[in-house]
Parts: C-alpha cells; sequence; structure tokens
C-alpha cells in the first residue's frame, strides 16, 4: 500500500509533465525534447531569484516564467524557422535535442552540477501502515488542481478551443481566419510553464541537478503514447499510470529496474495498443 500511495503522487507529477509535453506535441507534431531544458532551469532560476531578495512565492513564480520564455524561445527561434523551411519531423527533433545539450551546458557552467534541494515542508502524515510525506502529499494535490484546472480551461475557454483544434486540423483553423503563429506560441509557452511547475514540485521533494531533464521527458513521452494522444486526458492517465508502475518496480525489486520496467510497459503498449490506453472508438467505416 505504501508504494501504491508514492507512485501515485508521482504519478499525478508525472502526469503534468506529461502534459506539458503533449501540449505542442499534439498541436504542431513537433518532439519538443528541448523541455528538458525548460525543466532543468525552473529551479535554478527560483534558487536565483530568491538569493536576489525575492520572497519564495515571487521566486517561484520567477522559476516558472524562466521555463515558460526558454520554451517560447525554441518556438520562435527554431521551430517556426523550420516549418517556414519546410523541414521534416527529424529537423524539428535533432534541432530541439541540440537546443536541450546547449542549455543544459550553459545551466552547470553557471550553477555546476552538483545536486542540490530547494526546502518547503517537512515532516509526515500516517494513515494507518501507510506514510506520507507532507511534501509528496501537497506536490500531488497541486498537480492535480493544476491539471484540472488546464483541462476545463481548454475544453471551456475560446482559446483553449483553438488550441485543440489547432491539434485537430490547423489547416481548416487557418482558412477560418485564425492566427495559428500565435496559437503554437502559446501551446510551447503553456508547455514551458507547465513544465517549470512541474520541476519545482519534483526539485522540493527530491532534489534537482542538470542532467534530469532529458529522461523526464523521455516518460513524459511514453506517458503520452500509453495514454493516448487524442484525448486531454490521455497524458494525465498515461503519467498517473507509469507513477504506480515505476514505484511498484521500485518496491518489488529496486530502484534501477524503474527505466527497464517503463520502457518494457511502453513496448508492450506499442505492440498490441499503439492507439493508447484512452484512443477514443472509432467507426466501423472510419477504421477501414
Amino acid at each position: 500500500m505504501q508504494s501504491l500511495v508514492i507512485g501515485a503522487a508521482n504519478g499525478l507529477v508525472l502526469a503534468l509533465l506529461a502534459m506539458a509535453f503533449y501540449l505542442p506535441y499534439a498541436g504542431t507534431g513537433v518532439l519538443h525534447l528541448a523541455l528538458g531544458a525548460s525543466f532543468v532551469l525552473a529551479p535554478y532560476a527560483m534558487e536565483a531569484a530568491g538569493q536576489a531578495g525575492a520572497g519564495p512565492l515571487v521566486a517561484a513564480l520567477a522559476g516558472i516564467a524562466a521555463s515558460a520564455v526558454l520554451s517560447l524561445a525554441c518556438e520562435v527561434f527554431n521551430h517556426r524557422l523550420l516549418e517556414k523551411r519546410g523541414g521534416g519531423w527529424a529537423a524539428h527533433m535533432l534541432s530541439s535535442l541540440g537546443i536541450y545539450i546547449a542549455a543544459v551546458q550553459a545551466i552547470t557552467l553557471v550553477w555546476g552540477s552538483e545536486s542540490r534541494t530547494l526546502s518547503w515542508l517537512s515532516g509526515a502524515w500516517r494513515l494507518g501502515s501507510v506514510v506520507i510525506g507532507r511534501q509528496l502529499a501537497t506536490n500531488a494535490g497541486l498537480a492535480a488542481v493544476l491539471m484540472l484546472v488546464v483541462i476545463v480551461w481548454l475544453r471551456r475557454s475560446q482559446l483553449g478551443l483553438r488550441l485543440r483544434a489547432l491539434a485537430s486540423n490547423p489547416t481548416e483553423l487557418a482558412l477560418c481566419g485564425h492566427d495559428t503563429r500565435l496559437l503554437r506560441t502559446v501551446s510551447f509557452a503553456l508547455s514551458g510553464g507547465l513544465a517549470g511547475v512541474a520541476s519545482l514540485l519534483g526539485a522540493f521533494d527530491t532534489g534537482f541537478d542538470p542532467t534530469s531533464g532529458l529522461s523526464m521527458v523521455f516518460l513524459a513521452f511514453a506517458a503520452v503514447i500509453i495514454g493516448g494522444r487524442d484525448r486531454l486526458a490521455g497524458p494525465l492517465a498515461g503519467g498517473f499510470l507509469l507513477g504506480l508502475a515505476r514505484a511498484l518496480a521500485a518496491s518489488a525489486f529496486a530502484s534501477r529496474w524503474q527505466d527497464p520496467i517503463t520502457f518494457s510497459f511502453l513496448i508492450l503498449f506499442l505492440f498490441f495498443r499503439p492507439q493508447g490506453l484512452l484512443a477514443p472508438t472509432l467507426r466501423a467505416e472510419a477504421r477501414s
């Protein structure tokens, strides 16, 4: 039971990062690997803002804003230009990977490569035989609330509906007179902001270092594939499921087995349900 509770809490934070990866991927088809750099940057930017005299809330917002700006810059100065030149998916992916590597090297040069931890809440709650840390429980609650807010916003607001339309039919959306370039920019900025929040939640719980970004983005991508790319709830379900699987793997075997089991899980889904766990059911004539 302890492993399930920890896995569920970590799964909610991973689901938040999966949602961050999903937004530009669904709308533009770009594998936004440079999102790993936004993930890495947030706690360092928050720490720097705190050292400059900002209060905890302002420092946290500064970290999230830094992540959003970096992600937005990837769209404006890289993917938008590649799109104009007719660059294929491989060009977008490789350039994004290059941006990630360059950004992480810059972060390492400025702040060093040692692991650090942000402190906020200490102590734990006991529910029978289950013990859950206050920080972990707070992380899960904040991640769940933020995901709910994002989903409601995407479903109810005019801008959110246009972002969803960008994912389903960008050509028709442009023909209707909507600025798809602006919508792409919004999706990348929102992606970076959500990644920054997920990063800060993890930094308060397990710490942070410059090397974790790409592995976390690969986990988010796996969550999107497992949950399904055609529904808003797909990345959330995939992230939650992966969080449970990784916690159970660590409990039953050892933490070093988490990644092999995670990606074995992904391979099984690609073989037996490539459309994802929450893929919509198609009519017979659509499947043929």
